[in-house]
C-alpha cells in the first residue's frame, strides 16, 4: 500500500492522475516555457477530468472527454470561453504525454460562430 502512494495522488479517498504523469506533464510545459498560471491551469484542467471519472485520464476516452465538457457546459452552465480553457488543458495532455493523434478529439464549434476564425496575417 505504501508504494501505491507513490504512484497515485489522491484527493479525499479517489484517484486523480498518476504522479509520474502529472510530473511528465508539468516537466513538458515548464520546457516549453509555459507560465505558472497555465501550467496550474493546464493540470486542473486534465485533474478535473480524471476527477469526475474517478480514473487516471490515461485510460479515458475521447467519448468520456465529450461527456465531460458537456457537462462542463449545460450542467455546471460555464461559459464557452472557460470550457474552451479546460478543453486546451486536456488537449495539450493528451497530445503530447499521451501521444493521441489530434484527430481523436472532437469539438464542436461556439454555437455563435459559423467557422473558426481564420488569421489574415499570412494572406497577401
Amino acid at each position: 500500500m505504501v508504494g501505491m502512494n507513490l504512484l497515485l495522488t489522491f484527493y479525499q479517498g479517489g484517484i486523480t492522475m498518476k504522479s509520474d504523469l502529472r510530473t511528465q506533464f508539468l516537466n513538458f510545459m515548464t520546457l516549453q516555457r509555459f507560465s505558472h498560471h497555465t501550467k496550474r491551469l493546464y493540470i486542473n484542467s486534465v485533474k478535473g477530468l480524471a476527477k469526475f471519472y474517478n480514473q487516471s485520464p490515461d485510460t479515458l476516452t475521447n467519448d468520456q472527454i465529450q461527456d465531460y465538457l458537456r457537462y462542463l457546459l449545460e450542467d455546471l452552465k460555464l461559459s464557452w470561453g472557460t470550457c474552451n480553457n479546460y478543453f486546451s488543458g486536456i488537449v495539450y495532455f493528451y497530445k503530447n504525454i499521451c501521444k493521441w493523434d489530434e484527430q481523436n478529439f472532437q469539438f464542436p464549434l461556439n454555437h455563435a460562430l459559423k467557422s473558426y476564425p481564420q488569421s489574415t496575417a499570412w494572406k497577401k
